[in-house]
């Protein structure tokens, strides 16, 4: 997808930092291999605070307001969202790990 190509650097600069205070959720329709795939390939390990969602039938967006698919949540330490969305940009993480 073009959209995680574009962000790709910008998770990969970040990944650690924000995994080390927050769940990370990737969701997309994808299967969920693919996506293990995708990361991998850009020397992004899928640990205990970064999961894959394969939302195949897509019962997602409405309950977590997501505007489409691929997309992220990211949830603090007690299970609250701090963000969603389909765009991973610098200033957002920025604002998450200060």
């Amino acid at each position: 997808c073009d959209l995680y190509l574009a962000e790709i650097k910008v998770i990969k600069e970040h990944i650690r930092d924000l995994s080390k205070q927050y769940s990370i959720f990737f969701v997309s329709f994808e299967p969920k291999q693919s996506i293990y795939s995708f990361l991998e390939s850009y020397g992004i390990n899928v640990d205990t605070n970064i999961h894959i969602i394969a939302d195949e039938k897509m019962i997602l967006l409405d309950q977590y307001r997501i505007k489409g698919y691929p997309s992220f949540i990211i949830l603090s330490k007690d299970h609250k969202i701090k963000t969603r969305g389909t765009v991973i940009d610098h200033n957002m993480i920025v604002r998450l790990l200060k």
